[in-house]
C-alpha cells in the first residue's frame, strides 16, 4: 500500500479561501480633493509678483477726479478773490493765483499714492494668504479622507491575516484526519493482509473496505496461503521410516517449506524434529493438526463464543454444537476471540482450517 505525501497548504488554495472569505478587492484610496489640490499649487508656485500701476487704479482715478475738481474750484476762488482787489477785471497776477491754487491740490494728491501702493499691496497679500488657506483645508480634507482609508485598509489586512490563519488551522486539521484515516487504513491493511497469509482468513466486505483491499486481491492472498500449507510431494502417505517421503522410499528432499510446517505442527504439540523432510510422521501430524486427512479425533477442537453460545470446531471443519452457526459467524468469532487474547494464534488457525 502506497505511502501518502502531505504538503504545507498551497498558495493558491489559501488565496482563494481568503479572497471568499474577505472580498477579492481591497480598499481603495479615491483622492477626491487631490486634482483640486494640484490646481491651486500651481496657482500659488506660478502667481505673479506683485506690481502697481497707479493709472491703472480705479481708486486713483477717484481721488484723481475728485483733487481736480477741488482744484478747480480753488482755482476759481483764488482767481474771483483777485479780481475782486482789481475791482473785478481779470488779471495776469488773477491766473498766476489761481494755477498756485489749482497745482497745490495736485500735489497733495500725489501724497496719496503711497497709502495707495500700500492698500494694493496688502489686497494683493491678502489674496496670497486665502489662496494658502484654501489649500491647506484642502489638505487637512485630503489627509482625513487618506487616513481613513489608511484604517480601512489596515483593517482589511487584518482580516485577510485573520482568516489565512484560520483556513491554515482548518487546512491541517482536515490533513490531520486524513492521515490519521490513512494510517489507520494502511495499519488494517497490514493486519488484514498477515492475518489472510497466516491463516487464508476470509475477511468481510467491511473489513475489506476499512483496510483498501478488493476481493480480487484478498483472493489471491488465500490461494498463495493454501499453496504454502499444501506439501508439493507425491505418492502415497504409506511410506517408511520417519525421515523418509511420503511414498516411503526413505531420505527424501530439504524443503523449506516442510521446515516451516514442521514448526508449526510443533507448536501445537506434535513434537517432530524439524528436518525439512516429509515422512510418515510429518504426514500424521498434519493429519491430526492440520486436518490433512480423515482419522478422526478430536484433538483439534476449539470452543469460541458465537452469538452467546459456546460453539466447538474441531480441526475438520464440523461444528460440534447445536446452535447451528455459519461458518462467518464462526469465523469472526474466532478472530474476536483472538484479539481478546481468549485463544492462541495457533487454535485461531486451526479454527479457520476446520470452517474454510
Amino acid at each position: 500500500m502506497a505511502t501518502k505525501e502531505y504538503e504545507q497548504i498551497p498558495q493558491a488554495v489559501m488565496n482563494a479561501a481568503v479572497a471568499q472569505a474577505t472580498g477579492a478587492q481591497a480598499p481603495t484610496y479615491a483622492g477626491t480633493f487631490d486634482e483640486q489640490l494640484s490646481e491651486l499649487y500651481d496657482r500659488i508656485q506660478n502667481r505673479e509678483d506683485f506690481s502697481y500701476d497707479v493709472n491703472a487704479d480705479p481708486l486713483y482715478q477717484a481721488y484723481k477726479d475728485r483733487y481736480i475738481q477741488g482744484g478747480k474750484l480753488a482755482m476759481k476762488d483764488t482767481m474771483g478773490q483777485a479780481a475782486a482787489l482789481t475791482g473785478g477785471y481779470g488779471s495776469t497776477y488773477g491766473q498766476q493765483v489761481g494755477q498756485q491754487a489749482y497745482d497745490a491740490y495736485l500735489k497733495d494728491m500725489g501724497a496719496v499714492i503711497p497709502e495707495l501702493y500700500g492698500m494694493a499691496y496688502d489686497m494683493y497679500r491678502d489674496k496670497g494668504d486665502d489662496l494658502l488657506k484654501q489649500y491647506g483645508l484642502l489638505g487637512d480634507m485630503r489627509d482625513t479622507e487618506y487616513s481613513r482609508y489608511r484604517d480601512a485598509l489596515s483593517d482589511w489586512n487584518y482580516q485577510q491575516e485573520v482568516e489565512r490563519q484560520q483556513e491554515e488551522v482548518e487546512y491541517n486539521r482536515r490533513q490531520d484526519q486524513e492521515k490519521t484515516a490513512f494510517s489507520r487504513q494502511q495499519q488494517a491493511y497490514a493486519n488484514l493482509v498477515a492475518l489472510i497469509k497466516a491463516s487464508g482468513y476470509t475477511p468481510t466486505d467491511a473489513e475489506l473496505q476499512a483496510a483498501g483491499l478488493t476481493r480480487e486481491a484478498a483472493s489471491a492472498l488465500q490461494t498463495e496461503y493454501q499453496r504454502t500449507i499444501t506439501p508439493q510431494v507425491s505418492g502415497s502417505s504409506s511410506g517408511g521410516g520417519g525421515g523418509g517421503g511420503r511414498s516411503g522410499g526413505g531420505g527424501g528432499s530439504y524443503s523449506s517449506q516442510t521446515a516451516e510446517i514442521q514448526k508449526q505442527l510443533n507448536a501445537m504439540g506434535a513434537g517432530l524434529t524439524v528436518d525439512g523432510v516429509w515422512g510418515p510422521k510429518t504426514q500424521a501430524a498434519y493429519d491430526k493438526y492440520m486436518g490433512g486427512g480423515k482419522s478422526g479425533g478430536t484433538s483439534g477442537d476449539r470452543t469460541v463464543n458465537v452469538n452467546g453460545k459456546a460453539t466447538t470446531v474441531n480441526s475438520y471443519g464440523e461444528v460440534r454444537t447445536g446452535n447451528n452457526p455459519t461458518r462467518g459467524e464462526v469465523s469472526r468469532a474466532a478472530q474476536q476471540a483472538y484479539q481478546n487474547g481468549e485463544i492462541t494464534y495457533q487454535e485461531y488457525r486451526t479454527i479457520l482450517r476446520g470452517i474454510h
